[in-house]
This record gives C-alpha cells, sequence and structure tokens, in this order.
C-alpha cells in the first residue's frame, strides 16, 4: 500500500470499501489516463507515482480538508459502457507495489492496469459456465490513500472480504524473482483465499512479455523451478509498515502457521508453472510442425517440467506426444526415443502402476540394442552412450525389483553399474555410480543380504 500523510476519513463500514470494486469500463478509463500522463511526460510511471499525481490529488476534498478512498468519487455513476462505477466486486487483485513502497521501484502502472485488463478479457471470453468478471477490488482505489498508515484494526476483515469477491488474481514479477512472495500483505490476501471455509480460486499471471522467457527458462534449465521455489518463506516477509507485518503474522500463526502457509503458496506456484507451460503448449499445433525432431524436443521438455512439478497425467501425455512426433519423422529409435521409453516407465512406477513400468523399460532395453547393433561403440570412452545404456539398465533393473523379481533385478543393476565404473568419465566417484549402489543395496535388503547390501550402501 501506498504511503501519505494528509488527513483523511476511514470512518466507511468495511463491509463497503472492502467488498466493493470499480467496473471494468472504469478500470480501462484509469488505464488510458495513465497512459496519457506517461506520454505527456515522455516516460513511464510506476504506481506510486501514478497514485500521488493523480489519486491522492483527485480524492482530496479541500472544502472539508479530508481525502476519501478513489472509488467513492465514482459512486453512483456510470462508466462507458453504462454499467454502473462502483458495485460488489467479483475479482480481489492482489500486487506489490515495489520492493519498497515510499520508492518508485515496482511494475509500471500502465503495465500493471494491462495484465489485470488481460487476465479479465481472457476470463470473460473463456468462462463457459463462470459468471463475467464485472467490477474489481484493488486497493489503488479502494484504500485512502493518503493515510493508508493508519489504524489497520480491520485486517482481519479480509478473511471474509477477499473470498467474498469470489476470485483472487495475484501478480507475480518478477519470474525470476517474485516479490509477491516477500511481502506480507500479498501473502496474507493469497492466504485468505486459501483457507477460506469455501476456497476462492487463485490465478496468478505476469505482465504478456514476461510469459514466453519465463516458459522458455523452464523448459530449457533444469534449474529454474527449485530456483523460484526456494523464494517462499513465509516467515522472511516484509511490509512497509512494521504493525502490518506484526499482525499478518499473528494472524497467520493463529491460523494455519507458516509451515502450512509455505506449502500452500508452493502449491499455487506449481499450478503457475504448470499453467504457464500449458500455455505455450496449446500454442504450438502438432500438425504444423514440420521438424519432427525439434517438435519431440519441446514436447519432452513440456513433459520433464510437468514431472518436475508432480504432474504425472501431464507429463505422460506430453512424453506419449513426443514419441509420436519421432514415429512421424520416421526416428523411433532415436536416442531420446529410448529416453521416453524410460520416463515413461519412471512415471508409470511413481503411480505404483509397476506391470506398465515394467513394460516400457523393456522395449528400451530392447530398442538400445537395436540402436547400437553393429555399431563399434567404447563405452569407456563415450559419455553420452554410456550414461544412456547404464540408465536403461539401472530403471529396469528397479522396475523388476517392485514386482519381487530380485534376480532379474540384479542382473540389470550389475550390468549399469559395470558400465558407470568401466565410463572414464564417470568413474566410482559419480553420483550416477552411487544410485546404482543404492540400487543394488536395496534388492540385497529385500533378500536379506544385509552385509552385502551394506558394502554397497558404503
Amino acid at each position: 500500500m501506498a504511503s501519505g500523510a494528509d488527513e483523511s476519513d476511514d470512518t466507511r463500514t468495511p463491509a463497503e470499501w472492502l467488498r466493493t470494486g470499480i467496473s471494468v469500463g472504469s478500470l480501462r478509463a484509469e488505464r488510458d489516463a495513465a497512459k496519457q500522463q506517461c506520454d505527456a511526460i515522455g516516460g513511464g510511471l510506476t504506481k506510486k507515482q501514478f497514485c500521488d499525481e493523480h489519486i491522492k490529488t483527485r480524492a482530496y476534498i479541500p472544502a472539508e480538508k479530508r481525502s476519501v478512498a478513489y472509488y467513492e468519487l465514482l459512486s453512483g455513476q456510470t462508466d462507458s459502457e453504462g454499467v454502473a462505477a462502483v458495485a460488489k466486486a467479483n475479482l480481489f487483485v492482489s500486487h506489490p507495489w515495489g520492493s519498497d513502497i515510499s520508492s518508485d521501484k515496482g511494475m509500471g502502472v500502465v503495465e500493471f492496469f494491462d495484465t489485470v485488463l488481460g487476465f479479465i478479457e481472457k476470463h470473460n471470453h473463456d468462462r463457459k459456465d463462470a459468471s463475467p468478471i464485472t467490477h474489481v477490488w484493488i486497493d489503488l482505489f479502494q484504500v485512502v490513500q493518503a493515510d493508508v498508515g493508519g489504524d489497520k484494526t480491520w485486517i482481519q476483515d479480509f478473511k471474509e472480504a477477499v473470498p467474498a469477491c469470489t476470485r483472487l488474481l495475484a501478480i507475480f514479477s518478477p519470474w525470476q524473482d517474485p516479490e509477491y512472495v516477500r511481502r506480507s500483505w500479498c501473502v496474507y490476501e493469497m492466504l485468505c483465499a486459501l483457507n477460506a471455509p469455501v476456497p476462492c480460486p487463485v490465478e496468478i499471471v505476469m505482465p504478456g512479455e514476461a510469459v514466453k522467457p519465463f516458459v522458455e527458462a523452464l523448459l530449457t534449465d533444469s534449474t529454474v523451478v527449485g530456483k523460484v521455489m526456494s523464494k517462499v518463506r513465509s516467515k522472511n516477509m516484509q511490509a512497509a509498515f512494521k504493525s502490518d507485518r506484526d499482525e499478518i503474522e499473528r494472524l497467520i500463526e493463529e491460523s494455519v502457521g507458516f509451515h502450512r502457509l509455505d506449502t500452500l503458496l508452493l502449491g499455487q506456484m506449481r499450478k503457475w508453472m504448470s499453467a504457464a507451460a500449458t500455455h505455450v503448449r496449446k500454442s504450438v499445433k502438432d500438425e504444423d510442425a514440420t521438424d519432427h525432431l525439434a517438435h519431440a524436443e519441446f514436447l519432452r521438455s513440456v513433459g520433464a517440467l510437468h514431472e518436475h512439478l508432480g504432474d504425472f497425467e501431464r507429463a505422460l501425455e506430453h512424453y506419449t506426444d513426443a514419441q509420436h512426433s519421432l514415429e512421424k519423422g520416421g526416428r523411433p529409435r532415436q536416442i531420446m526415443g529410448i529416453e521416453l521409453l524410460v520416463r515413461i516407465g519412471n512415471l508409470y512406477r511413481k503411480q505404483g502402476q509397476f506391470a506398465k513400468a515394467l513394460r516400457q523399460h523393456l522395449m528400451a532395453e530392447k530398442l538400445v540394442a537395436r540402436a547400437f547393433e553393429g555399431e563399434d561403440v567404447d563405452l569407456t570412452d563415450d559419455l553420452v552412450s554410456s550414461r544412456l545404456l547404464a540408465s536403461v539398465h539401472a530403471h529396469l533393473g528397479n522396475s523388476k525389483k517392485e514386482i519381487n523379481d530380485f534376480d532379474g533385478a540384479m542382473v540389470a543393476l550389475k550390468k549399469g553399474l559395470q558400465i558407470r565404473l568401466e565410463c572414464k568419465h564417470l568413474g566410482p566417484n559419480c553420483t550416477d555410480t552411487a544410485d546404482s549402489h543404492n540400487d543394488i543395496g536395496c534388492v540385497l535388503h529385500k533378500l536379506k543380504k544385509y552385509s552385502d547390501a551394506l558394502q554397497h550402501y558404503m
């Protein structure tokens, strides 16, 4: 929330200013006004600058020497589309103002408005059975911006007010380090939505131009998911006013606690990443692909992301589509085709479908034998081939272990271990080799050969 020091009147009932919002048409008008200001100064405006130069100025009543909330200026009016300018809100917009609310950092106000309006337009176009979004709660318009540092005894009213809006829109930016998860108010507003008796749907969006580089990073860098997720530490949240942070922390501790809150936040972030990847996937039509190998690589990357996020059904769908693309290109025996069989088998194993997993891994074993048939490959010096062969044997062994074929498991696992030990790019100190030893130890443990198992564990 923005800062200020003018006298103000905050005697309105929470039911009014917390549950109402401005119309979508009114929001468009404010976006247009912000654009005009930007054109006039030949540059951009932050939300704080727009608040100081537009909202606070217009919301001050000189004759009464007091400030009001901006929405009150619109009450009783209609927008350009003939809709009531102020009515019950059915979208709550939750967003950070900037790294430091008293500074000029943060997302530009035009970009912010465009992001919200873009979401609304998409929702209203694709809504199916959902009601159209007509009025929006945004603190910029609903809170008396001249005195946001005043009494906050109404903070707990958000527990009812946020779910009453029926949907929460969270603005994440920048995607590499979402400021949202560091701000007390943002996280608390999301908690109010998720922890309501009837949970309020949460949608996470980014500025439009950020979606493509975000997804590209997710699909090409396996560490991105972990890096973004690691930012979630609700205990370290900050607020512009210490009194706000203290009260919000008290309410969190009295409800779900910080550990549960982090779990809820991480769940929403997984949905956000999955939705972003799905959006890009839908924009790429299989029938339009001309380079089937490149298309298969894209589909495999999307599948790997979904698998990493724990969405096994979507991962399986994309791995299968990748197989079909390879087949269309006449390359089902490509190394990627073998990797896909291994990945699909692992997905089945994670879901407890061990017979299906074994079938996939047996197919991978046959395919890898054909792929290297007649090839003079020096496995001691070929890292790619060594890793592939060892991986096929290792996963086959683990699938056999799951159906209690311990003898067959030992044969496959030992083959994988031997390849890893003999490859000079892997060797005894490689993590892959350690995995092989651990897998063999697990089988020996099942066979109650504890001393032998211990040798491999060590």
